[in-house]
């Protein structure tokens, strides 16, 4: 049983904080177990950063949310959630989301292209053109697959991604025709 802290008051959770205590819902993981499954999962729509992801987790110790557990070899620090982290993640998922954030360096690129020749904008976009192929690959193996390694986990979120990327080729592909009609 866990031992209240009284001094310490009750964190409002960010969305990283969050995502880290779903994760945690699981079982202990260390940070670096955490990392390895944001880039399995919700890091193909969430960007969290390794300094995130560390400081997230001082932070949720810090208000209760997470107790450590003993230091692992190569001193990794494997981290619980508590009672209290349980109950605030559960909280934290009734809350409306809220607008998306959408961050595309290529359309920023493509919006100030002008300022490129078109072979340089030509050589962005059909770089973008093979990550988001790629991107796609991947979704539709893990869809065929039926995500065996993740059976808890909502196959729309991979609809999603593929319909992304698709979406994206589609986008791309109108862009690299009007940039070769440019050059």
């Amino acid at each position: 049983m866990e031992s209240p802290n009284r001094n310490v008051k009750p964190q409002a959770l960010n969305p990283t904080g969050a995502s880290l205590l779903g994760f945690l819902m699981a079982g202990p993981k260390t940070g670096w177990d955490l990392l390895q499954a944001i880039d399995a999962s919700v890091g193909n729509f969430w960007n969290v950063t390794r300094s995130q992801v560390y400081s997230e987790l001082k932070a949720l110790t810090a208000a209760g949310y997470l107790k450590e557990g003993k230091e692992q070899a190569r001193r990794k620090q494997p981290y619980a959630i508590t009672a209290s982290g349980r109950s605030a993640f559960k909280q934290w998922l009734k809350n409306e989301p809220g607008p998306e954030l959408l961050r595309l360096p290529i359309a920023l690129s493509v919006f100030f292209g002008q300022h490129v020749s078109a072979a340089e904008l030509a050589g962005f976009v059909a770089n973008a053109q093979a990550r988001h192929r790629q991107q796609l690959h991947v979704y539709q193996a893990l869809l065929e697959t039926g995500m065996a390694a993740n059976p808890d986990c909502d196959d729309t979120v991979l609809q999603l991604g593929i319909a992304y990327e698709t979406m994206m080729l589609h986008w791309l592909k109108l862009v690299a025709a009007r940039t070769a009609a440019r050059g």
